[in-house]
């Protein structure tokens, strides 16, 4: 059974464009380096990357940021009783 599309994105999503490139390096004989871009579409936060690994780093930051319990939901558990 194919699992349903939601309608709308959870507040708590993530959506990211990446772009990657080959960028020529000074000298012919060097080989090419890779190049990105990543822009958060929620925020609009736009930055250039050295590299694919820079990519994992600055996503897994801003989930780890995501997954953080903040002060409201602090609050809502201490009005629990949790």
């Amino acid at each position: 059974m194919e699992a349903k599309r939601p309608t709308a994105a959870p507040a708590e999503a993530a959506s990211f464009l990446v772009r990657f490139w080959r960028e020529p390096r000074g000298k012919a004989d060097e080989a090419p380096v890779l190049r990105g871009f990543v822009r958060n579409l929620k925020t609009g936060e736009e930055r250039y990357l050295a590299g694919p690994e820079q990519l994992a780093d600055h996503v897994r930051g801003y989930l780890e940021g995501l997954a953080a319990p903040s002060a409201r939901d602090a609050g809502d558990r201490a009005k629990l009783g949790g």
